[in-house]
């Protein structure tokens, strides 16, 4: 990447919005025994609970014996 075109990104920014099902978040929320779900649908993660849920790369496998 040209570093011209990284110039034209100081100062702005960019959000994502992805949808995620609400099975995840109340799993996780009982992992942590929460009397309920952290979030509801359309609400905001509890803070870095984004980097639970959106991790990237390949899924991890187990290998064969």
């Amino acid at each position: 990447m040209k570093s011209a075109n990284l110039t034209d990104w100081i100062g702005n920014s960019e959000n994502r919005r992805r949808r995620l099902d609400p099975w995840p978040v109340a799993a996780l929320s009982a992992l942590f025994d929460l009397d309920g779900p952290a979030a509801e649908v359309g609400d905001p993660l509890p803070p870095m609970w984004c980097q639970i849920f959106t991790r990237t790369g390949p899924p991890y496998r187990a290998e064969r014996a």
